[in-house]
Parts: C-alpha cells; structure tokens; sequence
C-alpha cells in the first residue's frame, strides 16, 4: 500500500513539474517573438475636437475676450464670435496721419456671410499659448491707427472637419475706447491682427 501511494505521489509530481519523459519540447520558431509591453505610437496628422466647452463670455481683458472669441467658434455660436469683431460703440475717433504717411488701416471685419464661410471647415480650434498682452497706440511701430489697443499673442491648432490639422500662430490686436473702458468698447480689429500659418 505504502508503496503504491508513494509511487502516485512520484507520478503527480512529475505530471505538476513537466518532468515526465513522454513530453518534449517544441522547438523555438522564428516566428516565436516576445509581445512588447510598451508600443510607441507615431503622431497622427489626423485629430478629433475635445468635448465642448463650457461657454465663455469675459472682456475683463483683451485675452479674455480672444478666449471668448474662440469659446464661441467652437460652441458654433458664430453670431456671438461675430460680436466679439464688431464695435459695440462709436469708438474714438484715430489720430489722423500726415500726407505721404501710410494710410490710416479701416477695420477689416468682413460681412457676416462671408466671415462666417471662412470657418464652414472647422471643426474646433485648441489654443495651444497666449502670451503677456501688452498695449499700443498710434504711437507704436505698425499700429498707427489703432487709436488704443492691447495685442494677444497667441498660438492655436485649428482641427479641420476632415480630421486635419492646422497651426497658427501670432497676434490679435483688441481695439477700445479708454473713455468708455475695454468691457464696454472693446473688440478684436482683425486690421492690426497678424496670425501666419506654422
């Protein structure tokens, strides 16, 4: 009996550490190959937009109010982005310039339609940076007529409704009456706005 027993016991233990003479080793393949755990991923050329934002509407300061601009564009609020280009009153009148000067530059807000189709293949925008606004008047070299004015530097990703992606960089250039204060008067003069493609 003590022998039987003691010869299942050696029988399971060989079973339970693949020690057993009848079972062999399959040979390596080449085609045998260590899963990675960590696969790097290439950087899509393609993107989705984020979740919609919370809606924004702050003129507190010049960079606010270019956050709200671009709150509104990817809410697809145009007539309220719209809004943020447009005077919200008669502003103070620009310093006129002397014969043989440049040209004093006119608010370059085009028509609502037109405005509107230049954004028909955006999907959102992510704003990747805005910098230290910092004002500027006639005064300042490329800003004569701005009568007063504080610039936005700025940097953004545009995802286009195709999944492509676009970035920008630059500034906006948020025109006011001081008389009346930048909440009440002011908005983005796309005039003095310079933002380039990177």
């Amino acid at each position: 009996m003590r022998r039987w027993q003691a010869g299942m016991v050696f029988m399971l233990l060989l079973a339970l550490c693949g020690c057993s003479s009848s079972r062999q080793k399959t040979p390596a393949t080449p085609t045998d190959t260590p899963t990675p755990i960590f696969i790097p991923t290439v950087q899509s050329l393609t993107s989705s937009c984020p979740p919609a934002p919370a809606p924004l509407d702050d003129r507190s300061s010049a960079t606010q109010i270019v956050l709200s601009y671009y709150n509104a564009l990817n809410l697809h609020d145009y007539q309220r982005a719209y809004g943020y280009l447009s005077p919200l009153s008669p502003l103070a009148t620009p310093t006129p310039v002397t014969r043989g000067s440049m040209p004093t530059p006119q608010p370059a807000t085009p028509p609502f339609p037109q405005w509107k189709a230049g954004y028909a293949q955006t999907a959102c925008v992510i704003i990747t940076y805005t910098g230290t606004e910092h004002p500027v008047t006639d005064a300042s070299g490329g800003y004569a007529g701005i009568g007063t004015g504080i610039v936005v530097p700025i940097s953004f990703t545009a995802i286009l409704t195709d999944g492509s992606l676009q970035q920008f960089s630059g500034t906006y250039a948020v025109r006011y009456d001081p008389a009346q204060g930048l909440p009440a008067t002011g908005y983005i003069d796309l005039a003095f706005s310079h933002l380039i493609a990177v």
